[in-house]
């Protein structure tokens, strides 16, 4: 097996293992016999499980990472959401929730998806108020992570059998909701009246 397969086998192993068990949990001899190789090879290609973990987080980067389109914040939600459900979101959406590496690593990983998504979302979003426009990137991610550990773990029977297209929805109208309301909040500041 050549370096850059067995480096590949790894990393495909890893990302299943740490989804099925958690960072904890999943041994280096898990994911060695599951890669098909020596448990030595991690530590000669990643120095340690820990960076055998950044590394499956910056493979599986397409799953969170921003890309601009010229389509609806409500649409993009559903396009992130599909990527997250397919691409396995869960090591992400585990370094939000609860950290599971050292905090030199975690700070690695939050960088990253502040990065990569929550600024670049945020500049996207119609709303001219910054603080407001990164807090709901930050409760999209939040809403992201907590739908893709419910459905990984089966801990919220409704959300893991709900159809992708179904939760979609649901955060497409919250969003759609939260953008309405700050549109009447910009209205009201400046006098113009809302809705009756």
């Amino acid at each position: 097996m050549s370096q850059s397969t067995t480096r590949a086998s790894l990393l495909d192993a890893a990302a299943r293992m740490f989804a099925e068990h958690g960072y904890h949990a999943a041994t280096t001899r898990q994911i060695a016999a599951a890669a098909g190789v020596d448990a030595a090879l991690i530590a000669r290609y990643f120095g340690s499980k820990e960076g055998l973990y950044l590394a499956v987080v910056e493979a599986s980067r397409s799953s969170f990472e921003f890309q601009p389109e010229p389509v609806s914040p409500e649409l993009y939600t559903r396009t992130l959401l599909a990527r997250w459900l397919q691409n396995g979101g869960e090591p992400v959406a585990a370094t939000i929730v609860r950290p599971q590496v050292s905090e030199r690593a975690r700070k690695r990983l939050i960088r990253l998806l502040r990065d990569r998504f929550l600024t670049p979302f945020a500049d996207s979003l119609p709303d001219p108020d910054p603080e407001r426009a990164a807090l709901t990137a930050e409760l999209v991610a939040a809403a992201l992570a907590g739908i893709a550990l419910a459905r990984s773990t089966g801990s919220l029977s409704r959300v893991e059998a709900a159809s992708e297209e179904a939760i979609a929805e649901v955060l497409a109208e919250i969003l759609r909701f939260g953008s309405a309301a700050s549109e009447f909040a910009r209205s009201a500041g400046d006098g113009v009246a809302g809705p009756p």
